[in-house]
């Protein structure tokens, strides 16, 4: 069987769908049960680690020929073979050198006693000594189950895998005044955006507000004795900024009426 390194361990799964339970005469037998077998393909996924699943054949057909009672139905029992890629063997020997080959543990409560005593042999394990299965039986993982419960759980914790090899680049700013800079900074550029939206608002209503003067001075009676006027922007004394017309004479739009100023002389008010 090809190495699989992205195993984490092995699943016997004859030892866990196989239970001494009592029959209707009182005397313990034993059973198939499907939602053991069930409910240890779910722990594995639910823990993140990728887990091989093996079943004898000899515990398979049992199921199918009724030979043992069977807990569930073999309907489910097949559906859980189809969809997670159980592996159906005819000895331990391929379980066991699929383990040896990954270099991983087998999830099993079961001792290997006949293996590495020598007494159980078959062509298929020909090439794992007595030796082998000894150190297996050591690094197998045990699991329970919890009293009159098919919920299964392992005796010993499996590291799950990392999903990714890729490491965060991100770290915890050491400067316990990091966020409370970026704070200010976005406070800063609020601010900012703010000044500069209303300047933007300042010169749309200037532009709006000259448009209205010369629309005022249009039609407000007035004759001017400037062929043509010439928009512009006057400070007085006090500083303060007007918006004025240009001509002959300079015209300024104040208190709501124009003032009209000689430039070379008298002033006058325009009504």
């Amino acid at each position: 069987m090809t190495k699989k390194s992205v195993y984490q361990c092995v699943l016997d799964g004859s030892n866990v769908i196989t239970h001494m339970r009592k029959g209707d005469d009182g005397i313990k037998a034993p059973n198939i049960v499907v939602p053991r077998f069930e409910s240890a393909i779910a722990f594995f996924k639910s823990i993140g680690v990728d887990c091989k699943f093996f079943l004898d054949d000899a515990t398979l057909q049992q199921a199918k020929k009724g030979k043992r009672p069977l807990v569930g139905d073999i309907t489910t029992l097949q559906s859980l073979i189809d969809q997670n890629d159980v592996v159906i063997i005819k000895h331990d020997g391929t379980m066991a050198m699929f383990a040896i080959t990954n270099e991983i543990p087998i999830v099993t409560n079961d001792q290997f006693k006949d293996w590495i005593s020598g007494e159980n042999t078959s062509k298929g394990t020909k090439d794992i000594s007595s030796e082998d299965w000894k150190k297996l039986q050591e690094q197998n993982i045990g699991f329970k189950f919890a009293k009159d419960s098919n919920k299964f759980t392992l005796t010993k914790q499996i590291q799950s895998k990392l999903k990714s090899t890729r490491k965060a680049t991100s770290k915890t700013p050491e400067d316990s005044n990091y966020l409370e800079r970026i704070r200010q900074r976005l406070e800063s550029l609020d601010d900012r955006t703010k000044n500069q939206t209303k300047k933007i608002t300042e010169i749309e209503n200037a532009v709006i507000n000259l448009g209205n003067l010369f629309e005022d001075f249009a039609t407000s009676g007035t004759n001017s004795n400037s062929s043509a006027l010439i928009p512009c922007k006057f400070e007085d004394e006090f500083g303060q900024s007007h918006l004025c017309l240009l001509g002959k004479n300079l015209h300024i739009w104040q208190d709501g009426k124009w003032i009209e100023i000689a430039i070379g002389g008298n002033t006058k008010l325009l009504v």
